[in-house]
């Protein structure tokens, strides 16, 4: 690089625990729970899978598995990660394997954190000798528990900061509708990104937008944003109880000209839940830059 020049954009990728820096060419192609599958240019470039251990670690373990599922033709063989790679993996206990197809190969890491007793999968599918620096920052970014008390969740261009307990029930990721739904101690929360913006407002403002998401009236509404809030009290509350409805729900819209998105956070419950702690959830979810 030359000095003074700006450092690569890379994409920051927070998904359920798991952080990594990737090149934004490589584009999420599946994403489960505890599975990411990137491409680039409709190539494979890397996948990572993930669990929490229960009782005792082996790697030789999770490579037979990863054997028996491999189709026939292809051989596993184990793999040394060269020493300069190794450094930011320093606190971990890894393994190297490498598969190979005829004329196709594939390397990647069985990683074991003995902090949170979580096993990640780590296999690419670029050249490691030609693409080494770009592998050295993968694994130096390379996360697989949060310090502090929130997590980070960030795929796509959406970036959010939720709670450690909360706990991913759902996600949808659709063209111009994303949804992302959790469990936060009983209460239901949802993350909203809607794009194009402009288009969906053409015709109506963010409270009708917000109509298709909560049939309430607003509490409070502006130019760019909306908020609504619902707290059953008296019959409604006897009655949503015996319904089993939720006796609490509260949404903001907001509306981000400069990403032309709508973002959005939904929460509902059958207990109350502070709306400060809401508030906090919205400051916390922003849409990014397009790169």
């Amino acid at each position: 690089m030359i000095q003074g020049s700006p450092a690569p954009y890379r994409q920051d990728i927070g998904w359920n625990g798991l952080f990594l820096q990737l090149p934004p060419s490589w584009q999420p192609a599946v994403i489960y729970p505890a599975y990411l599958y990137f491409e680039q240019d409709g190539q494979p470039a890397l996948e990572v899978k993930w669990q929490k251990i229960h009782g005792r670690f082996s790697a030789a373990k999770i490579l037979a598995q990863l054997e028996k599922s491999l189709a026939p033709g292809v051989e596993q063989e184990h793999w040394d990660l060269p020493e300069d790679l190794k450094s930011p993996l320093a606190s971990y206990t890894v393994t190297g394997f490498q598969l190979q197809q005829e004329n196709r190969h594939s390397h990647g890491l069985v990683i074991f954190c003995p902090a949170c007793n979580r096993v990640t999968l780590l296999q690419w599918y670029i050249d490691t000798t030609r693409e080494h620096h770009q592998l050295a920052h993968i694994l130096d970014s390379f996360r697989d528990h949060n310090e502090g008390a929130d997590r980070l969740w960030t795929i796509f261009d959406i970036r959010a900061h939720l709670p450690g307990e909360a706990e991913l029930q759902s996600h949808e990721f659709l063209p111009g509708r994303y949804t992302l739904c959790f469990d936060l101690k009983g209460t239901a929360i949802t993350l909203y990104r809607f794009k194009p913006a402009a288009v969906l407002l053409n015709r109506k403002n963010i409270v009708e937008f917000g109509r298709s998401l909560i049939d309430r009236q607003p509490l409070e509404e502006g130019k760019d944003q909306a908020s609504w809030l619902f707290k059953a009290e008296g019959m409604e509350l006897l009655l949503a109880k015996a319904r089993r409805n939720p006796v609490f729900q509260w949404m903001r819209l907001w509306h981000e000209p400069r990403h032309n998105v709508i973002l959005g956070i939904r929460a509902e419950g059958k207990r109350r839940m502070e709306t400060g702690i809401l508030d906090r959830l919205c400051e916390n979810y922003t849409s990014l830059e397009p790169h």
